[in-house]
């Protein structure tokens, strides 16, 4: 069977194995980054540090820096491009100079909050949009090359992300995000926010967490589908893209327990009535281009 190509908006995974490492215990990761090399042709793979909640400001700062050193030096297999983000802007803290320090560490994606509220803004489930700070912290995305992620934000966050995005004609994105037509989740995204994503240039990464896509919390690779096609139907193919987020969830769907097990699903996609052409775009294509079009660079590139 011919290899396929893979292009991951987001994973947990390098934050699990440092933090694991740090605290001195074994952990089994969702995604193997070796195995995943092996069943890919070609893989590029957003790596996101994340902030687990019971950390202070202070300690994910320190949590940010231990696992972006860890990362410039993890060797990665030939076919494997990985890529830098963070989920959550709480480690910022108000201190503007930390936003040189992630630019300069590397960060491609900011995923702007995670939950509850923090110095950037609320996150969904709130109705609160951006501070002052965190309005500043979306302009320096902006202007220097760091790609805001709303997948997470509250309504207002998100529609403020978008008139700030238009004014400056850059686009930005929800990484790992469903529909809420589909499954009426505060993470999710309603028709016409996937619509203003995908008008801003943007693509959307199609989360695999049971509760985004079930209200009954359990879920199987037939609810994927659905999510995508709904996006599909919306007119804006191009914008539709994986953010698996294993690593970050319990329990992934099932048929759907490890990366490789993609290949099965892209047969599924088939089966459903999708090409092989939008296939292959939301498997990899569709992201490899929104990256080649704004210049965003892998780990030490």
């Amino acid at each position: 069977m011919e290899k396929n190509n893979l292009f991951d908006l987001h994973c947990d995974t390098l934050g699990v194995l440092y933090r694991s490492g740090r605290e001195g215990c074994e952990i089994k990761t969702q995604l193997d980054i070796e195995k995943c090399a092996k069943s890919f042709r070609a893989y590029s793979q957003v790596f996101a540090v994340y902030s687990p909640d019971r950390l202070s400001p202070s300690e994910a700062w320190d949590n940010f820096i231990y696992t972006r050193d860890k990362i410039s030096s993890h060797k990665f297999p030939e076919n494997v491009t990985p890529y830098l983000s963070i989920e959550g802007g709480k480690l910022l803290d108000g201190k503007y100079e930390r936003l040189d320090t992630i630019k300069n560490s590397g960060v491609c994606i900011l995923t702007l909050v995670w939950g509850g509220i923090c110095c950037v803004g609320g996150a969904h489930g709130t109705d609160t949009g951006f501070t002052d700070f965190g309005r500043d912290v979306l302009r320096y995305c902006l202007e220097n090359g760091i790609v805001p992620d709303v997948s997470h934000a509250s309504d207002k966050m998100f529609r403020e992300t978008a008139e700030i995005c238009k004014k400056y004609s850059k686009p930005f994105i929800a990484s790992h995000s469903c529909s809420r037509a589909i499954r009426k989740h505060t993470r999710n995204l309603t028709d016409d926010m996937f619509k203003s994503v995908a008008e801003s240039g943007g693509i959307v990464g199609i989360s695999l967490a049971p509760s985004h896509l079930s209200a009954s919390g359990n879920a199987d690779a037939g609810n994927v589908v659905r999510h995508i096609k709904h996006f599909l139907s919306l007119g804006y193919e191009s914008a539709v893209a994986l953010g698996c987020d294993y690593d970050g969830i319990e329990t992934p769907p099932t048929g759907l327990e490890s990366p490789e097990r993609l290949a099965e699903f892209k047969t599924l996609l088939k089966a459903n009535g999708i090409s092989d052409a939008t296939a292959d775009g939301i498997f990899y294509n569709n992201a490899r281009a929104f990256f080649e079009t704004n210049n965003i660079k892998p780990i030490n590139a």
